[in-house]
């Protein structure tokens, strides 16, 4: 029940936090073969009350009507934290969740990292990722790094992920063109080769599904590979999804749910990329069950931080208030194998 699934997160979390001290992938341990595999989903820039669970449980209810089916099952399959908290940047709630550090022990407090900024975290702080590894996990990321991307060693593949593609360095880009400054921020780690090279082919392809495609292929790499004779390793997938971050844009079906915004335009946006990300995360959920992986999977969804404040949102418990507060509250769905 719900017991079983708070101790397995936090032996979960605990055992990784031993590791960050200092490990190598040469020391992997042998994991138990009932051992989870745990899909962590990080969303950009959506507060807590940017969900149809949440917007029903606000007086008054919420004009915005918005639909997140998927979101709406983890919460009601199953575990909600009500006190749970992050930064109120990108870079800082990224570097707190993958080194298992307060971000201000290493100078990540109150700016995040851009494309081209000569520094990242510090090369001496150990990611989770590798945390992982040094568990027996296979490791996979994509999606928003944001984490230093100014020589290879801050690279995801450097920090602890086998497998990183369809990465970008921050949310600013353009969501269908993923371009910044006359600039093109869509990149993979070819493992084959041990190069970091750009992605024309993602051009004019909106970024969530970039990411969803790329999370789906990997499941299905899992399953061939066990299929295959390879002995069950479990995985650690880290699946960081750039929307709501400005700018605000979504596909036009996407738009189409929210014509009774359509008087504020950034508003109908958000509410639509909200909406692509529920549909993005339903799609990775059923890959897990075509896969015959979801029982085995722990779900974890979060958000970096709250949502865009000013027009885009009109949920007051969502805003960044990033300027006044340190914090924003988060409440968000945990699912796994000792759930119904």
């Amino acid at each position: 029940g719900t017991a079983t699934m708070t101790r397995l997160l936090v032996a979960l979390l605990g055992i990784c936090g031993g590791c960050l001290a200092g490990c190598s992938r040469s020391h992997a341990a042998s994991l138990p073969p009932d051992q989870p595999s745990v899909l962590f989903v990080l969303l950009d820039d959506t507060g807590s009350g940017d969900f149809a669970f949440r917007e029903r449980e606000t007086s008054p209810p919420s004009p915005r009507g918005l639909h997140t089916p998927t979101f709406d099952l983890l919460a009601r399959e199953g575990l909600r934290l009500g006190s749970y908290y992050v930064q109120e940047m990108c870079t800082p709630t990224r570097a707190a969740l993958l080194t298992g550090r307060y971000p201000f022990r290493y100078g990540m407090t109150t700016y995040t990292i851009c494309a081209v900024c000569p520094w990242g975290i510090p090369l001496e702080e150990h990611f989770l990722g590798e945390a992982m590894q040094h568990l027996g996990y296979d490791t996979f990321m994509t999606g928003k790094w944001h984490l230093g991307m100014f020589k290879p060693e801050y690279l995801p593949q450097h920090r602890g992920f086998d497998v990183a593609t369809n990465v970008l360095s921050n949310a600013k880009a353009d969501h269908f063109h993923h371009t910044l400054d006359d600039g093109y921020d869509w990149h993979s780690f070819d493992s084959a080769t041990a190069a970091w090279t750009s992605l024309p082919e993602a051009f004019d392809v909106y970024a969530g599904n970039l990411v969803r495609d790329s999370t789906v292929r990997y499941l299905q790499q899992v399953k061939e590979k066990r299929q295959g004779g390879t002995e069950r390793r479990a995985f650690f997938a880290y699946v960081a999804f750039t929307e709501a971050h400005s700018p605000f844009q979504a596909p036009d079906a996407y738009l189409g749910m929210y014509e009774h915004l359509s008087d504020n335009p950034d508003r109908q946006a958000v509410a639509a990329m909200i909406s692509h990300n529920d549909a993005m995360v339903g799609d990775i959920i059923a890959a897990l069950q075509v896969e015959g992986l979801r029982d085995e999977t722990l779900v974890i969804v979060s958000s970096d931080n709250g949502a865009p404040g000013g027009a885009a949102t009109d949920q007051p418990d969502s805003a960044n208030q990033r300027w006044d507060d340190w914090v924003v509250d988060r409440n968000f769905p945990l699912r796994g194998p000792e759930l119904p």
